[in-house]
């Protein structure tokens, strides 16, 4: 049982949900060209959200995970046609929050579901458009707990990435976990030897380069930056002309969202289901 099965159709889990520190992805496809796409193949982004999160809950970064998708039979999916950077977060709030211009078709406020809501969508997929909100400064303070582990958080990404598969993948993988990750909450000295203000991009300093040339989720449009791709302690090595992916997260990404969900301010109950089983 979900807390959040009223609208949407589970696609996996694992881990134990009458725990604490359970991460839930509900994936948003606004048009039936992504669930068809990719929503039902073999190489697609729920599969790789399925195995990155796995992992976590194999590093015992997280105790449940759940990826689910809202039921397109309810959905009143939005047009996102002319998607800039400059409007797709405020045409995905209006779509999750049902505001005056949008019904996203179940009457609910779905950002009121805690978790990282990822909007798929078909108008290509660059820097640009591929991103989200991050968790913020905020802790305990009248009870703002910024982090999808506490609250509805956006992400977004396209499903057309240069046609790589990896990237595709990479992409979705990275929108989603930054949403895991509490800034400051982390040791982030320790994770990313960060020495100014801390801002949210260092969290791509948590990814690699391996030496095979592979590029891990967190540092995904970002393996150019000497600055990132050298810095941390997931120290990488420079990009090079094999330019491909893997969905292997780095020994620091496990730890920045174990930090991030053993936080004391965020920290979750079990769901008041789990007293009658």
């Amino acid at each position: 049982m979900s807390e959040h099965e009223s609208y949407f159709n589970s696609l996996h889990s694992g881990g134990d949900e009458c725990t604490t520190e359970r991460a839930y992805i509900m994936l948003h496809p606004n048009t039936s060209y992504e669930e068809d796409s990719f929503l039902q193949s073999s190489d697609d982004i729920p599969t790789a959200l399925d195995g990155a999160f796995s992992q976590l809950l194999n590093a015992n970064a997280i105790s449940y995970y759940e990826i689910s998708i809202l039921d397109t039979s309810v959905a009143n999916y939005p047009d996102f046609s002319d998607l800039t950077n400059n409007n797709i977060d405020d045409k995905f709030k209006a779509y999750l929050t049902t505001d005056s211009s949008q019904d996203n078709g179940t009457g609910t406020n779905l950002k009121n579901y805690n978790g990282l809501h990822l909007l798929v969508h078909s108008a290509g997929c660059n820097e640009d458009i591929c991103g989200g909100e991050y968790a913020d400064d905020v802790c305990g303070d009248e009870g703002q707990e910024y982090s999808a582990f506490s609250r509805g958080v956006m992400g977004w990404t396209g499903a057309e990435c240069n046609t790589h598969s990896g990237m595709r993948k990479n992409s979705a993988i990275q929108e989603v976990v930054h949403g895991f990750i509490r800034y400051k909450g982390i040791d982030y000295q320790d994770l990313c030897h960060d020495d100014s203000t801390p801002t949210t991009y260092l969290e791509h300093r948590l990814g690699k380069v391996d030496k095979y040339g592979r590029i891990t989720p967190m540092l995904t449009y970002h393996d150019d930056e000497s600055n990132l791709v050298n810095a941390g302690k997931c120290d990488g090595y420079s990009a090079n002309d094999n330019y491909d992916f893997t969905q292997t997260l780095t020994s620091c990404t496990e730890t920045a969202v174990k930090q991030s969900a053993n936080r004391m301010c965020i920290s979750q109950t079990k769901p008041d289901y789990c007293d009658n089983i």
